[in-house]
């Protein structure tokens, strides 16, 4: 089967953290579970490029073998507070596309509502989708299979 991967980085952090506090994705745990899908045909993480903090970790994924998608975000203040926006799901959903004859099988790490129309499109093409993520969601419901991240595939936070 061949198998797209497509991750967006900052939405498994943030909820990861809620169903593992004080933990994090091993992304060489994460790339060795995802190889046992099928032959990875494309892999691309997605995230958001923050001041003197990606550097190492951008270097980390390409070691692993994803490619690497970062930018920097949007910040918007609210109140007296700043918020860092960084909004993948159009560029998630045109690289799909772009490889989607090559691919028999798509893995979404995402928990973003807004792609479960990509989910029932990707399906009516005939092709199998299925959700990374750390709990059973909405999405994970429309999927055709799930995998959900395990505590042994975290580290503890620095």
């Amino acid at each position: 089967m061949r198998v797209g991967i497509f991750i967006d980085t900052n939405d498994l952090y943030h909820s990861t953290r809620k169903v593992f506090p004080g933990k994090k994705l091993n992304y060489t745990v994460v790339r060795e579970q995802l190889g046992k899908v099928g032959d990875i045909v494309k892999n691309i993480v997605y995230g958001m490029h923050i001041e003197r903090k990606s550097g190492s970790f951008i270097s980390c994924l390409r070691q692993v073998g994803f490619e690497v998608k970062f930018k920097k975000p949007s910040r918007l203040l609210v109140g007296e507070n700043e918020v860092r926006i960084c909004d993948w799901n159009i560029p998630i959903v045109l690289d799909i596309i772009s490889v989607l004859s090559n691919l028999d099988c798509i893995v979404l790490g995402t928990t973003r509502y807004q792609l479960y129309p990509l989910i029932q499109w990707l399906q009516q093409q005939g092709k199998k989708v299925i959700m990374l993520t750390p709990k059973e969601s909405f999405l994970t419901q429309a999927a055709d299979d799930v995998i959900l991240i395990h505590e042994e595939w975290l580290e503890k936070e620095e």
